[in-house]
C-alpha cells in the first residue's frame, strides 16, 4: 500500500456521506474515482476526509465544521484527589502505584461526547481509581498491565458515582481554562465578528471542545442524580426522556441499569 499526492483528486472538498469511491486502477494504471450518487452537470463534486474532530480537520486541512459534534473531542485531565490515595506511603497509594507501574495516576483522555471506546477508557481507569483497597487487591489478582486496567468495567453504584466525580471535575476545569465561554463563541459566530477564516475555524474548533467539555459536566451530574433512584423510578425517567440524548442513553443502558439492576431491584 502507497500514499501519494493525486492531483485534482486531492482538490475535491470535505462532504459526509462520501460522494465518491477510489483507488488505484491497474488495467488503467491510474487513480480512478467514482461516484456513488448521480451527479448533474455544473454541481460540485465532494469527496469525504473521513470522520475527525475539528482539531484534526483545521491542522490537517485547513477547515473546521459548523456542525460536527458526534465527532469533536476534547482533553480531560483525570488526577485524584483521594486524600489516602495521595498520601505517600498509604497502602492505596502502594497498591495503585504497582498496578500502573508509576506514581499516584494521572492521564490525560481526547474523548468524544459518547460512550464509545475511548470514553470506555477514561471510565475505566477513573473506577480503579475510585476502588476501595479490597476492590484494588482484587483486581490486582487478576490483571497487570495498566492498559487493561483502562478497560475495567462497573464495578458498584458507589464507585460509580466517584468516577463520574472525577470526570465532572476534569470537564469543569478544563471549561475554566478557556477565556470565553460557550455562548460568547456562539454570538462571535452569529455576528460574524471574526478577522478572516481562519479566525472563525478557530472559533468553531474551540467552541466544539467546549461542547464536549459540556457534555460530560452535565451527564456526569444526571448520572449520579440517576443513581441515587430506584431500579423502577429510574427505568420511569428512562422511559420519559429516551431518544433525547442517543449518547447518555447509551451509557445509561449499559451501565445505570446494570447498576441499578443488581444493587436496587427489590
Amino acid at each position: 500500500k502507497t500514499d501519494g499526492l493525486v492531483p485534482y483528486a486531492d482538490m475535491l472538498n470535505h462532504k459526509i456521506p462520501r460522494e465518491t469511491a477510489w483507488c488505484y486502477n491497474d488495467e488503467s494504471q491510474g487513480f480512478r474515482i467514482t461516484t456513488v450518487r448521480p451527479i448533474g452537470m455544473g454541481e460540485e463534486v465532494f469527496d469525504s476526509y473521513g470522520r475527525k474532530c475539528n482539531h484534526r480537520f483545521f491542522v490537517n486541512y485547513g477547515f473546521a465544521l459548523d456542525d460536527n459534534h458526534e465527532d469533536n473531542e476534547a482533553v480531560l485531565t483525570i488526577t485524584m484527589d483521594d486524600a489516602e490515595a495521595v498520601t505517600p506511603g498509604s497502602r492505596k497509594r502502594h497498591i495503585l502505584e504497582a498496578l500502573f507501574m508509576s506514581s499516584v495516576p494521572e492521564r490525560e483522555f481526547q474523548v468524544p461526547a459518547n460512550f464509545e471506546e475511548k470514553t470506555q477508557r477514561m471510565f475505566g481507569f477513573c473506577r480503579v481509581c475510585s476502588m476501595t483497597e479490597n476492590q484494588l487487591l482484587m483486581l490486582a489478582d487478576e490483571r497487570g498491565a495498566a492498559d487493561a486496567l483502562e478497560g475495567t468495567g462497573p464495578v458498584d453504584i458507589a464507585n460509580e458515582i466517584k468516577a463520574l466525580e472525577m470526570i465532572k471535575k476534569a470537564a469543569r476545569t478544563a471549561l475554566g481554562e478557556f477565556s470565553t465561554g460557550i455562548e460568547s463563541d456562539e454570538k462571535l459566530l452569529k455576528g460574524e465578528q471574526y478577522t478572516d477564516i481562519n479566525e472563525r475555524n478557530c472559533i468553531v474548533m474551540r467552541l466544539g471542545e467546549k461542547k464536549v467539555l459540556q457534555w460530560f459536566v452535565e451527564m456526569s451530574a444526571r448520572a449520579q442524580e440517576m443513581l441515587q433512584l430506584s431500579f423502577y423510578s429510574f427505568r420511569s425517567k428512562c422511559m420519559q426522556s429516551m431518544y433525547e440524548d442517543r449518547a447518555f442513553d447509551v451509557y445509561s443502558q449499559t451501565v445505570l441499569e446494570a447498576l441499578l439492576r443488581t444493587e436496587r431491584f427489590p
